[in-house]
C-alpha cells in the first residue's frame, strides 16, 4: 500500500517465485497493518512462473478481438 517494490528471492520446484518485503522499511511504516501482521514485518508474495502470461491473456480474451 505504500509503493514499496518487492525483491525477486527464490524460485522453488513447484515453479513459484518468491518477492520479499525490506522488513528495515516496513517496521516503520504507518500502512503495515494494511499489508502484513507479521511480526518480523516482512511481506511475502508468490507467484507461478507463467503468471504474467496468464494476465495477458486475461487481457486480450476481454477484447472486442479476443
Amino acid at each position: 500500500p505504500n509503493g514499496e517494490l518487492l525483491t525477486y528471492r527464490t524460485t522453488n520446484r513447484e515453479g513459484y517465485r518468491h518477492y520479499h518485503s525490506n522488513p528495515k522499511i516496513c517496521l516503520d511504516c504507518p500502512l503495515r497493518s494494511q499489508c502484513t501482521s507479521s511480526k518480523k514485518a516482512l511481506k511475502i508474495i508468490t507467484r507461478h512462473v507463467w503468471e504474467e502470461d496468464k494476465e495477458h491473456v486475461q487481457e486480450i480474451r476481454l477484447t472486442s478481438w479476443g
